[in-house]
């Protein structure tokens, strides 16, 4: 069901969890490793001896960056082509074989890619794990932090500079930058990821089954399709009952008071913006690109609305920017005055994204 071309070990009886995970891992880079093959990812060779002949820490580090960037952007061309109508998500495509099917994935699947081209380029990353999301952690030669997601947009190559810290035995990057959600990113080695697409798994029983959820929703209908699909493999194995025995800390750092603290802040944050979101996925894509390049000439505009409650702009933008606008201001409207740190932190992350553009 996750992948093909891999066959299981005819001694599973006899191994213990840590052999079972190491093939797991084994098995599922193997099949990342086709799927970049399908994709046409290309990896620069010259670029890559390069940064092993170097000796320089911080010329190593540059190289380095240059690669990064370079694999990041054949990632990011593939993310901008995936179907983006509301007909269908990506929310369950994180294990290769579902990826290979539809040549599209979520951000479980584009950190498998990026552990594969990171790799490949000997550049040492991690799994980041923060609230409700997944992505690469590098650490360049010269020692600085990186934050690299491969799923959300060219610009997500960001230098962090992270005070490094331990809750519930696992290691934490704390950071508090404006253009990073985040301000909590666990940091696991890049076997662990295995235990992320076992949970995503989990989760698509869970949403399959869960009667509060309509049937018209479309990760939903997506997650009960694929449930009937391999019902046979979800009958014989309780991939929640996996990802808890395997892969405790990913379940047991989530359970401490920084990380629900954590969680419920980037809630939050998200419930705020979720109604622009929901308006901003009926426009097409044509409308989407009219809609920054706006928002690139009209900057300092929409910072007084938001800043100095002087509403012009409103009058002097295109009625689909307008919308956008109005909802995120109805959204807010409460938080003002009674939550007026969340208010002004969710202001300024996205107007931090806006200056980025």
């Amino acid at each position: 069901m996750i992948v093909d071309n891999v066959n299981a070990p005819e001694n599973i009886d006899e191994m213990t969890q840590d052999e079972i995970k190491k093939w797991l891992f084994r098995s599922i880079m193997k099949d990342t490793e086709i799927l970049a093959e399908e994709l046409g990812l290309q990896i620069d060779a010259d670029l890559v001896e390069k940064i092993k002949k170097t000796k320089n820490l911080d010329k190593k580090s540059a190289l380095e960056l240059e690669y990064i960037k370079k694999v990041h952007s054949q990632v990011d061309d593939i993310v901008q082509n995936f179907d983006k109508s509301a007909k269908k998500s990506t929310k369950w495509d994180s294990w290769p074989k579902k990826m290979r099917e539809i040549k599209e994935f979520n951000c479980v699947g584009a950190t498998l890619l990026g552990i594969h081209l990171l790799e490949n380029g000997g550049i040492k990353s991690y799994c980041g794990n923060p609230a409700d999301h997944i992505l690469n952690i590098v650490k360049l030669s010269n020692g600085e932090w990186w934050y690299v997601d491969f799923m959300n947009g060219k610009k997500n190559i960001k230098k962090i500079e992270p005070e490094e810290i331990i809750i519930a035995e696992t290691p934490v990057l704390k950071t508090k930058q404006p253009n990073i959600d985040y301000k909590l990113i666990p940091i696991y080695e890049n076997s662990e990821v295995v235990g992320s697409v076992l949970g995503n798994l989990s989760c698509l029983k869970q949403e399959a089954e869960d009667p509060n959820i309509s049937d018209e929703n479309i990760e939903k209908r997506e997650a009960k399709e694929y449930l009937e699909k391999y019902s046979h493999n979800f009958q014989k194995a309780d991939f929640s009952l996996l990802q808890e025995s395997l892969y405790p800390k990913l379940i047991e750092i989530d359970e401490t008071e920084e990380m629900q603290q954590e969680i419920e802040r980037i809630n939050t944050m998200r419930e705020f913006v979720k109604p622009v979101q929901d308006y901003v996925k009926t426009l097409t894509i044509e409308q989407k690109r009219a809609i920054i390049e706006e928002v690139k000439h009209k900057k300092e505009a929409i910072e007084s609305l938001f800043y100095q409650e002087d509403t012009s702009v409103l009058e002097d933008v295109s009625p689909k920017l307008r919308k956008a606008l109005e909802l995120f201001l109805e959204s807010l409207k409460d938080a003002k005055d009674k939550q007026p740190e969340v208010y002004q932190e969710v202001v300024e992350l996205v107007i931090d994204k806006m200056r980025s553009l």
